[in-house]
């Protein structure tokens, strides 16, 4: 059976969704397929620490499907997120916009104050933690360093304290505020049907539409890619593949932070900036502020003790995630293979951005390990490519619109060619809301 008459198809219900619905005009007829079923995870498969610990505290499973295992990487490997809100709603609260210096979309916005107009649109949906305006440099870090609080997602607009529930709230009120029609089901595919488009859901019925917006986030957009696209042989990603490190002391920039704002599990961003670009982001994590299951996890160890806070006398070691330009990873997947493979991927002792950070932590004092860096990590998947002899590669975004003659438009974080260290949730969101508008003025 096909649903038809709607003027929109949107698949997906993360962050790149709720954009392209903030950007649907009211009384459009629109259909979103979420696909949010979700099956229990493999014991054996390494699912991330808080992605583990944030659905065990919700008495949810974790939102993940269609594992695609890591070349060599043991129980390492990637998943599709299948969770109303996308992933943001386990991670990535961090909406920080990139500077003129860093690598924005220049191809999809007019100027570098287009992009900031449109990242206010989206910001306007949320409510976010204030800007710190550098308050807490010091003279330990002022030099080269920037030390702040982050800017974090913490709710809606409406509702502005609702954390990690912020995406799939906004996605529902967007849903009811725009008359979609929902479906749980999963796209497979789609394909051209007439003048329309048809989408395959996974019980064998399909929606039909003017257009499709694509918002399955990278991972999820290949694989339905794959299967509309028969003749595609290979496809290709790039991530960020964080560094972890560990460090004694810095007490004194959690003292300030501490006293001018409110506890967080995520607490300071310490970044570098050059010539009006980022070229190194760290996130600095107070264990004490996180769920007891959250320690477990990371040790991967059983869950329990939901609801218990980690004891304080864990906050003598402090967990650091660094992003840098050159921490990045590309990853390959052949249509036949069973496993994706890890085709670039510099070492940490090539990084001169990280080295000249390590060097200046331990002059003063902090002892630091490197922790070994893991593949999806940082989940800041982008750069989505297709190849159909397996050896010239093309934008995945270039690609659909060309093959699909502009009526399925990809929208996610596949389409960004390059990504600051700064995270991309906001940007990502931004591009979104501004292609799906295009797409309206197009109709």
């Amino acid at each position: 059976m096909t649903r038809q008459n709607f003027d929109l198809v949107v698949i997906g219900a993360g962050p790149a969704a709720i954009a392209a619905l903030s950007a649907a005009p009211k009384g459009a007829r629109i259909c979103a397929v979420t696909g949010i079923t979700s099956l229990s995870v493999d014991r054996k498969v390494r699912v991330h620490p808080k992605i583990r610990s944030v659905a065990y505290e919700r008495f949810e499973a974790p939102g993940l499907r269609d594992f695609l295992p890591l070349d060599g990487g043991g129980n390492a490997g990637f998943f599709s997120t299948a969770a109303l809100g996308g992933l943001a709603s386990y991670w990535g609260q961090q909406f920080v916009r990139y500077q003129e210096g860093d690598r924005w979309p220049t191809e999809i916005f007019d100027s570098y104050s287009d992009y900031e107009r449109t990242c206010s649109q989206v910001e306007a949906l949320f409510a976010l933690t204030p800007d710190s305006d550098h308050e807490w440099n010091d003279a330990a870090t002022a030099e080269h360093y920037i030390v702040r609080a982050p800017r974090l997602l913490v709710g809606t607009d409406e509702e502005p304290h609702c954390g990690l529930d912020a995406m799939r709230r906004t996605f529902q009120k967007l849903a009811a505020s725009r008359n979609a029609e929902t479906t749980p089901l999963r796209a497979i595919s789609w394909t051209t049907e007439g003048a329309s488009m048809r989408v395959m859901l996974c019980n064998g019925e399909s929606v039909g539409g003017s257009r499709v917006i694509i918002a399955s986030g990278v991972l999820g957009t290949l694989r339905l890619a794959m299967n509309s696209c028969p003749e595609l042989t290979a496809v290709r990603f790039r991530d960020h593949n964080p560094y972890m490190l560990y460090a004694l002391g810095l007490g004194g920039l959690l003292h300030n932070q501490r006293a001018k704002a409110n506890d967080h599990f995520n607490a300071l961003t310490i970044e570098r900036i050059e010539t009006g670009r980022s070229r190194l982001f760290a996130s600095l994590y107070r264990m004490s502020c996180a769920p007891f299951s959250l320690l477990l996890s990371a040790a991967e160890l059983p869950l329990c003790l939901r609801g218990w806070k980690t004891p304080p006398f864990v906050d003598l070691v402090k967990p650091l995630q660094v992003w840098t330009e050159a921490a990045t990873a590309r990853y390959r997947l052949d249509r036949h293979a069973n496993s994706v493979v890890k085709i670039e991927a510099p070492e940490a002792d090539n990084d001169d951005v990280l080295g000249a950070f390590v060097r200046y932590l331990k002059a003063r004092g902090i002892v630091l390990r490197i922790g070994a860096r893991e593949a999806s990590g940082g989940f800041h998947f982008h750069a989505a490519e297709v190849s159909v002899d397996g050896v010239t590669f093309t934008q995945l975004r270039n690609y659909i619109e060309a093959r699909f003659d502009g009526r399925a438009i990809c929208v996610d974080a596949s389409i960004l060619r390059e990504i600051s260290c700064r995270p991309h949730t906001l940007t990502a969101m931004a591009s979104a809301n501004r292609l799906s508008s295009q797409v309206w003025h197009a109709a």
